[in-house]
């Protein structure tokens, strides 16, 4: 009986959201793999089109495919060049995430013979992913419910998705930006205190119990990327058309690279204008402990994360609206690939190789900057492939620090400036 009062529920309120449909110029799930697909075998050469996993949230449904792209030259293999993630929508809601990520794949792929694409197409591998949460976009593309924040797992294991209609109490369903493994202890910080609440906010049952999140993290142990853009849009509209980076905790505990995030944050807010045109966005250190992606990214790999609030109070807006939102985003975005290759802007970096010196094979290590380490990093590593270390820096004078056991220490005092890359062939 309660699964027949909950079904009638569900048909009631989709007759009632449907008067509130989306605009149809949004993807739904279906016309993202559709378009992706065609991309794909129209592109051989320069973009590769990767199942990076599955949903495993709804017992009533089949698992649904989560797409990676990666558009380079030589797309097939892995080269030694920088790597960089953008990633589309991981709240439902939040679908202004998905329409930039593939405006940019279309546009690097239609234009990579002209500068400055070809640049970004034949000297960086960059990975999009348009959405890592299908589920939660199937649900807000069928307006059953065009506020819905989480995936569709089934937390009360009844078989059906149970949802309050608007925001608030939802008893199904993991808020995904909440379930990687960094902090995920805390929960929610404003919401969900014990972090355990069913509610708009809830973790899941363990770090990383997730299909998309797994999805994310096994990209990112495979690409080690330097750069990554996080799209999502505010609910409230108090953190509207903001760009947070990692972080400042209880207003004065700071990341270690906190001046360089906090460098590249400001930059590309400042190339981003409002929706009205009279500023530009905001940056903002992340104050929040949450088992949010930038901040794993950055403990896991030194990742420089950016989560960019795109939009208003309003989150779908119509055509005109999203496609400008678009227009004024991709900006920002576009300057991060320049920035990881020195292109027009400040070129600072540390990079280089570590071998063996008698085989010259190149060697997995651990690569320290004395004066930016921290007890929680994950150990920071060279490519297993290419014995390549890329350390994105400012300015200034740097002790670098490479170890690895059964070989000697190698230690350095070197100066980065940004006027080119400093490279270092370490044997």
């Amino acid at each position: 009986m309660r699964k027949f009062v909950i079904f009638v529920i569900l048909i009631f309120y989709s007759l009632l959201f449907s008067q509130l449909a989306l605009d149809p110029y949004y993807h739904t799930n279906e016309e993202i793999s559709e378009e992706l697909q065609a991309l794909a075998e129209q592109y051989p050469d320069i973009m590769k089109l990767e199942q990076i996993g599955v949903t495993y949230g709804a017992p009533y449904q089949e698992p649904l495919p989560i797409w990676a792209v990666k558009i380079s030259d030589n797309v097939n293999v892995n080269e030694d060049e920088p790597a960089l993630l953008y990633l589309g929508l991981v709240h439902a809601e939040e679908i202004m995430g998905v329409e930039i990520t593939m405006t940019m794949i279309n546009e690097l792929l239609e234009n990579y013979l002209m500068p400055p694409y070809c640049y970004y197409v034949n000297e960086l591998e960059n990975w999009f992913v348009p959405t890592y949460n299908p589920e939660g976009l199937e649900v807000v593309m069928t307006t059953e419910e065009v506020s819905w924040r989480k995936n569709q797992r089934d937390n009360n294991g009844n078989g059906v998705l149970d949802f309050i209609p608007g925001e608030g109490n939802d008893i199904d369903g993991v808020d995904m930006n909440r379930n990687y493994s960094f902090n995920w202890v805390h929960g929610d910080t404003l919401y969900c205190t014990d972090g355990d609440q069913p509610m708009d906010y809830y973790r899941g049952e363990a770090p990383f119990s997730e299909g998309g999140i797994t999805a994310i993290k096994n990209l990112a142990s495979q690409e080690h990327f330097i750069y990554s853009i996080a799209w999502h849009s505010s609910r409230t509209g108090n953190l509207s058309e903001k760009v947070f980076y990692s972080f400042e905790w209880d207003n004065f505990k700071q990341s270690p690279d906190f001046d360089h995030n906090q460098y590249i944050a400001e930059s590309v807010a400042a190339l981003i204008p409002t929706e009205t045109g009279a500023s530009s966005y905001e940056p903002s250190p992340s104050r929040g402990r949450k088992g949010s992606a930038h901040e794993w990214f950055y403990k896991e790999y030194g990742t420089t994360q950016l989560l960019i609030e795109c939009c208003t109070l309003n989150l779908q807006p119509n055509a005109d609206i999203a496609q400008d939102t678009v227009d004024r985003c991709k900006v920002g975005a576009y300057w991060l690939m320049k920035r990881a290759l020195g292109y027009q802007t400040d070129a600072a970096m540390l990079t280089g190789h570590v071998t063996d010196a008698i085989t010259g094979e190149p060697i997995v290590a651990e690569v320290i900057i004395e004066e930016k380490k921290a007890s929680f990093f994950t150990p920071r590593l060279t490519d297993a492939t290419y014995g390549r270390f890329w350390r994105q820096l400012n300015n200034g004078s740097y002790t670098l620090h490479i170890r690895k056991e059964g070989y000697e220490d190698y230690v350095e005092s070197l100066i980065v400036n940004n006027s080119a890359w400093t490279v270092r062939e370490v044997a």
